[in-house]
C-alpha cells in the first residue's frame, strides 16, 4: 500500500467515526427531546385537570406512564423543570390550551395549543386550521412525531375513535374516516375535502411528506 493509499485509508476511516458519532449524537438528543416532549405535554395537561378524561383506560395509562417515567427522568431533567424559566413557559403554554384530544387506541391524552409554531409543537400538539374553540369546525392539528405525540397515528385504521373536550368540558366524539399521506409542501391538499370534520397530521418519518388522518364527527 503507498503512503497515499494509506492516507486516504486514514481519512475514510476518521469521516466513518465522526459519521458514527454525529448518528450517536442525533440519536441521544432526539431521545432528550422526545422525553422533554412529553414531560411539557404532561405538565399543561395537570394544569388542566379540571377536564375530565372520556375512558378510565386512558385515566389509567396516564396514571402509570406519569408514575413510572417520572422517575426515570427526574434526574437529567431536574433542572429544566426547577427552572422558574422553564415554569414560566409552560404556563404560557397552557394559557395557549383550547382543548384537549385523546386517541383511546394509541393510549394518548394531550392538551392542544391555539398557536402552532415550532416552538409550541416542542410542549404539545397544535391547531394547525380550523377552529378548535368551542364546537370545533373544520379543525386541524399538527403535531412532531414524538413517541409521547403523533408518532404512531399511521397505525390507526378507518373506524378507529378519538375525542376533542373543549375548554368548559364539552366531549366531540370522531371516527376515523381515512388515512392519507400528503406531501410535505401541499398545503391545499392538506386542508381540503368536505368529507371530514377534523385532521390528525405528521411527519413522515422521510420528513418529505405527511400522515393525514381524516375524523369524521358522531353523535
Amino acid at each position: 500500500m503507498t503512503r497515499m493509499n494509506r492516507i486516504g485509508s486514514k481519512i475514510l476511516m476518521g469521516l466513518g467515526v465522526l459519521l458514527f458519532v454525529m448518528a450517536c449524537l442525533a440519536y441521544l438528543y432526539n431521545i432528550r427531546a422526545d422525553r422533554q416532549a412529553e414531560q411539557s405535554a404532561r405538565e399543561i395537561l395537570n394544569r388542566m385537570s379540571y377536564i375530565e378524561t372520556t375512558t378510565e383506560t386512558t385515566t389509567e395509562t396516564t396514571i402509570k406512564t406519569a408514575d413510572a417515567e417520572v422517575l426515570d427522568t427526574q434526574s437529567e431533567n431536574s433542572d429544566r423543570v426547577n427552572s422558574h424559566a422553564q415554569e414560566d413557559k409552560i404556563e404560557e403554554m397552557y394559557r395557549q390550551a383550547i382543548g384537549v384530544l385523546e386517541i383511546p387506541k394509541l393510549e394518548r391524552r394531550l392538551p392542544v395549543l391555539d398557536i402552532c409554531t415550532p416552538e409550541s409543537l416542542q410542549y404539545s400538539v397544535c391547531r394547525y386550521a380550523g377552529e378548535g374553540i368551542g364546537k370545533p369546525q373544520s379543525l386541524v392539528i399538527a403535531g412532531h412525531n414524538y413517541k409521547s405525540h403523533f408518532a404512531g397515528i399511521h397505525q390507526l385504521d378507518i373506524g378507529d375513535e378519538a375525542a376533542y373536550i373543549d375548554l368548559e368540558g364539552q366531549i366531540y366524539h370522531y371516527r376515523v374516516s381515512a388515512v392519507e399521506t400528503v406531501d410535505g409542501k401541499d398545503v391545499e391538499r392538506m386542508l381540503s375535502g368536505d368529507d371530514w370534520d377534523m385532521t390528525l397530521f405528521t411527519c413522515d418519518y422521510d420528513r418529505m411528506r405527511r400522515v393525514a388522518i381524516r375524523l369524521q364527527q358522531y353523535d
